[in-house]
Formats: C-alpha cells, structure tokens, sequence
C-alpha cells in the first residue's frame, strides 16, 4: 500500500458545518472492509471538545467506521500546552461557540500525541487549502487529499481550481486509487498561493525586493483566528 494511515477531519467531510451540500458517506463501508484487509488504519480527529464530538459521533454513527480508540477530540492536556495569548483566544471563542471547532488541534495530534504517524505513508483528508492542505503539509510530513465537492478557503465556500493538490471525489473506487496507485504530492503552487495570500493580508499589494518568510511563518496562524 502506498499509505498505511489515512486520518480524517470531521467538519465539511463526514459532516455538514460550513458546507451547504449534502453529505455523503456511503463509501466508508467499502473503504472499512479495504482499510482491515491491506492493514491500514482509519483514524477520525474532530478538533472539537471531547464532550461535544462524542456527540456527534454517536448521532451520525460514525463509530460504526472509526474505531473509538481511533477517534480523538481536544483535551485538556492539549489546551494547557498552549500559550497563555492561545489559550485566551480560544476560551473567547469558546464563550462564542461551544461547538467550536480548533484548526490547530490537527497538527497538535500529528506532532504531539501520534508523533509515529507524521510520515509520508500517512494521509489526512480534508476539504480546506488553507486550514487543511496549507496547515499540514507546512508543518508535518503528511500527505493531503481534499474532497472535490466541499473545497474551501479559510472555510469559505472556493471554487477556483488551483491545481495544487490531490482532490477526488468521495467515493471508494477514488479511495482505492490513491491507497494503491503512486501519484505526485506536489505542493509548490499551494504554498506560494498561501504566501501571496498571506502577504497581501498583512502588508498589502506591494511589490517590493523584500524577503518576508519570517513575517509569513510568524502570521500564519494568526490569519486563521488561533
């Protein structure tokens, strides 16, 4: 198999947030009974609190494909590693909405709690290029596949094609294909895409010989509210 892990994100992908399409998970059976006979290992992270993604879990049945030891939600442990500002950040947010889903959380699981699956064998499917395909792939190794139907940017509804990234339709015969075949991870595009876009945020459109990658790295996650 090309990969041995593939991690799901919860929100727009097995079910609807932001997203105004239906949501379709029928192929998690066949994508189930494929995962148990080529050992590989389905993993959920919701980014929600335990309480509320447990939930969730339960009322959309997806405990019925995900393992629950395989399914992980924001801690406590992970909001006491942040930083006195992030955690005040996301207390407010919180106050907003209990329902609060934490972006970062991703990236957290795959450095801190399964530091084992920060490989290129590990494949995480989203729907986002900025939250999802951009988050991960600048700070881990793990590959990304975005569902067709859901794209987003900054969880707004983006319908541009990039051609940046990896994205199929959620099916299992698309699932298959990827698990089995070798295809080219490539993303160049992506990251200057995210560059410019994070540039003229911060400093506007400008044209200047300036070197900005260290104003980029720091703005990151500010950009996404974290």
């Amino acid at each position: 198999m090309i990969f041995n892990n593939v991690i799901f994100g919860l929100s727009d992908i097995l079910i609807k947030n932001h997203s105004a399409k239906k949501i379709n998970y029928k192929y998690l059976s066949e994508l189930v009974t494929f995962s148990k006979n080529n050992n590989i290992s389905l993993y959920l992270v919701t980014g929600l609190k335990d309480e509320i993604g447990l939930k969730i879990i339960k009322k959309h049945k997806l405990d019925t494909f995900f393992k629950l030891e395989n399914i992980f939600h924001v801690t406590d442990v992970y909001f006491q590693s942040l930083s006195d500002i992030d955690r005040e950040i996301r207390s407010e947010k919180y106050k907003q909405d209990k329902n609060y889903l934490d972006d970062y959380f991703k990236i957290y699981f795959l450095t801190k709690i399964k530091p084992k699956l920060n490989t290129k064998k590990t494949l995480y499917v989203g729907h986002d290029l900025w939250s999802d395909a951009y988050y991960i792939t600048e700070y881990t190794k793990v590959n990304v596949l975005l569902l067709k139907q859901f794209i987003s940017f900054n969880n707004e509804l983006y319908e541009t094609d990039l051609k940046t990234i990896n994205v199929i339709n959620p099916s299992f015969s698309d699932f298959k294909e990827v698990l089995t075949k070798k295809r080219v991870f490539d993303y160049t595009k992506l990251k200057s895409f995210a560059k410019n876009y994070l540039l003229t945020k911060t400093i506007g459109k400008i044209n200047l010989n300036l070197d900005y990658s260290k104003l980029y790295k720091k703005k990151v996650w500010w950009l996404n509210g974290n």
